[in-house]
């Protein structure tokens, strides 16, 4: 559904920019592309894994520092998205423009957000309760909030 979309709708508004509609166009296929990666289970793992170690490692000390720098909760959680957060849309865009969208090194590029997101998410939100703030949520609310503390 998503190429068929995104098509459409690069069709209907950037008909007379052609390299514009093509890049939503690819936008709209990418999902479709890591279906067809994620089908060759064998490539993923040894992407996959250091990727893992990566973000936990990385995103651990971010908030290790934030905290022994007195930083409150909302920031070291801010910090450590920050620290282990990628650009992981240049990385592919320059990927697969380097090399072509079939490469390993695209293959490693789009494995990349897929291990990033849960693995940032799930340090956050599983703090002990000692270090989140009393009757906080799970995850802070920072999206247009205050990051004071």
């Amino acid at each position: 559904v998503a190429p068929l979309l995104m098509f459409s709708l690069a069709w209907w508004f950037l008909q007379d920019q052609p390299a514009f509609a093509t890049g939503l166009i690819l936008i709209g296929i990418a999902p479709c592309i890591a279906m067809v990666w994620i089908a060759n289970p064998a490539q993923v793992p040894p992407v996959a894994i250091p990727l893992l170690l990566y973000f936990v490692l990385m995103g651990s000390l971010a908030f290790a520092v934030g905290r022994r720098s007195g930083l409150g909760y909302p920031r070291t959680s801010a910090l450590a998205f920050t620290a282990a957060g990628n650009n992981f849309e240049l990385a592919i865009a320059v990927c697969i423009s380097l090399w072509g969208v079939a490469s390993p090194q695209a293959l490693a590029g789009a494995i990349g957000p897929l291990i990033e997101v849960p693995v940032l998410v799930s340090l956050i939100s599983r703090l002990p309760s000692k270090i989140r703030p009393a009757g906080s949520r799970s995850l802070p609310a920072t999206a247009g909030g205050n990051l004071t503390s």
